[in-house]
């Protein structure tokens, strides 16, 4: 037992003292206070007044479109109600139409200004939009800034109906169609939520506290494991392997290897968690957090740590080369990325047949049973004890079996043994 902590020890301090790591764990407390400060430096309105106005050109055959929409938007800035979602003002140009008409021939300039960024865009109307209600087209260089894009829909189609209501004044029109496209909001919150200025986010905070339990957990596993497999695969080309080997038995440098990398993973999750805590504490979000989530990611983190870097430190034992390690690899992340992408059919269902039936495929147990704990209803007490028993009893067996393959594989050079020939090494005294 005492080798098996001198190798957990010296494999512990190997990773916590690169670079890597040191840096990592540094950046850990800014990410967490740009996750605190940030939304709240981008809650600032960054189209305000006092940015220069949108330009935007329209193509008008019928010359009724634009002086709408002038008229909408010189009501629509004076309104309270607008100001405090939208106060950047926008600014029309009206494109001069030849005769004949040649729709192409008029876009190719405005194309090029709107690439200099001239324009912010251009729309174009053609002559019987007005009786069609069809065939309208807004191009623009950046289709991301939906707020603008928004903007300028709402602004067609406001010009569109003062045309058809003109006894009603831009304002009045403007709160009948808020009423007719947007419902009456109500915020959906977890039981024992406070109610407040706070209720998205703590709606947000409510739906990605599973997700974040399972990244942390899909993190803390695969991706501080893989390392594992890097480790043992550099130590056996080096032939520091046989070194080792020389002084501990393979079962004891497997498992010093595992408990040393898993403490590894531990730390730099524990430090994640520490200032995760920390940052909804501030936000005042902590009772979004349940204990049972906490206390079942240690149990889970640490059975599952241990059953899948068995199979990773024997992977790494039977390859030869970074590209014999990636093609090994492949296949079982295929299988590991499942639960990333399907927490949102788990926490909406977490107790649902997907859920059950999941949780006791042995590779998946831990992920699943994290976001299954972390949602709202958690499982029943009987399955959260038989998925630990079940994921404890795998990972006896699946230390048992790596082991012999570790043993083999380690001292091995050449050709990657067949599933044959793993197959017989694990059946083998």
């Amino acid at each position: 037992m005492h080798r098996i902590w001198r190798i957990a020890q010296r494999e512990y301090l190997a990773n916590v003292r690169t670079k890597g790591f040191i840096i990592g764990v540094g950046l850990t407390p800014l990410l967490c206070l740009s996750m605190f400060f940030l939304p709240r430096l981008l809650e600032k309105d960054t189209t305000s007044s006092k940015l220069p106005p949108l330009e935007i050109a329209v193509i008008d055959p019928s010359g009724q479109m634009i002086t709408a929409m002038k008229k909408a938007e010189t009501a629509l800035l004076t309104s309270e109600v607008v100001r405090k979602t939208f106060s950047r003002s926008v600014h029309f140009e009206s494109i001069p139409i030849t005769t004949p008409f040649d729709l192409e021939a008029t876009r190719a300039p405005l194309e090029a200004r709107t690439e200099r960024r001239d324009l912010d865009g251009y729309l174009v109307f053609p002559e019987h939009f007005l009786e069609t209600r069809e065939g309208g087209v807004y191009y623009t260089s950046n289709l991301m800034n939906q707020k603008v894009t928004r903007r300028i829909l709402q602004l067609v189609l406001l010009g569109e109906q003062l045309l058809r209501l003109e006894s009603l004044s831009p304002e009045v029109l403007y709160r009948v169609m808020q009423a007719l496209t947007q419902p009456a909001r109500i915020t959906a919150l977890p039981v024992g939520s406070q109610a407040g200025e706070r209720q998205e986010a703590q709606a947000v905070a409510s739906v990605m506290t599973p997700f974040i339990f399972v990244f942390l957990l899909f993190f803390g596993i695969f991706g501080i494991g893989q390392s594992l497999l890097t480790s043992v695969l550099e130590e056996k080309n080096q032939r520091i392997i046989e070194v080792l080997l020389s002084s501990v038995t393979p079962y004891q440098l497997m498992v010093g290897k595992l408990l040393g990398t898993c403490l590894v993973g531990l730390t730099l999750v524990c430090l994640w968690g520490i200032c995760g805590y920390a940052t909804a504490a501030l936000q005042g979000l902590t009772h979004l957090i349940p204990l049972r989530g906490i206390l079942g990611f240690l149990v889970y983190y640490l059975l599952g740590f241990f059953f899948l870097a068995s199979i990773l430190a024997a992977l790494g034992s039977i390859s030869n080369d970074h590209k014999d390690a990636q093609n090994l690899l492949a296949s079982l992340s295929i299988i590991m990325v499942l639960p990333l992408m399907i927490w949102p059919q788990i926490s909406e269902d977490p107790n649902g047949t997907l859920a059950q039936t999941l949780s006791f495929i042995p590779p998946l147990t831990p992920f699943i049973m994290m976001a299954r704990i972390s949602a709202s209803p958690p499982p029943p007490a009987w399955e959260i004890a038989a998925t630990i028993g079940l994921l404890s009893v795998s990972l006896v067996i699946a230390l048992w079996a790596m082991a012999r393959v570790f043993r083999v594989g380690i001292l091995m050079y050449g050709k990657p043994p067949s599933l044959r020939e793993i197959w017989r090494w694990i059946r083998e005294d």
